[in-house]
């Protein structure tokens, strides 16, 4: 698994995504806090819930991470849709991109995304550039402790 993201600009982020066969690259803006979202779904999967989401808002669209954990390994769906929506927004979105790996690799893959972020830009310049969310660093804590990274 692949996972970067990375801030182009004030307000927006490039996310990166990928498997052994498919990748998918989106934006995302600083209206939502894309990757502090993220890393939450992620802590709610590796506490033992089964299904979560995260989304990436893009202005005027949308990015949904859906995400069902069985066993050791989770399936990922992310759909696109043309706006934000909170009714049934499965009904109204494309599947852009899907996967089925262990969980634990997922995880790994986007703590080593999210780390990457804070060493390149930092607490401060973080903040500076995403301007409404600070870096998520503990919630990336704890992902890391739980993992054993």
């Amino acid at each position: 698994m692949e996972f970067t993201f990375r801030l182009i600009g004030i307000g927006w982020a490039e996310v990166t995504i990928g498997d052994d066969h498919h990748r998918l690259r989106m934006r995302a803006s600083y209206l939502f806090d894309a990757l502090g979202d993220l890393l939450g779904a992620l802590e709610l999967l590796l506490n033992g819930q089964k299904e979560a989401s995260s989304s990436m808002l893009d202005e005027p669209g949308q990015h949904l991470w859906l995400f069902t954990a069985s066993d050791d390994s989770v399936f990922l769906r992310i759909l696109q849709l043309e706006e934000w929506t909170v009714i049934d927004p499965q009904s109204t979105g494309s599947t852009v991109f899907e996967t089925t790996q262990p969980l634990d690799e997922v995880a790994r893959a986007i703590v080593a995304g999210a780390e990457a972020a804070l060493g390149v830009y930092g607490p401060d310049a973080y903040y500076e550039e995403w301007v409404y969310h600070p870096f998520p660093i503990a919630r990336l804590q704890r992902l890391k402790d739980r993992l054993g990274t």
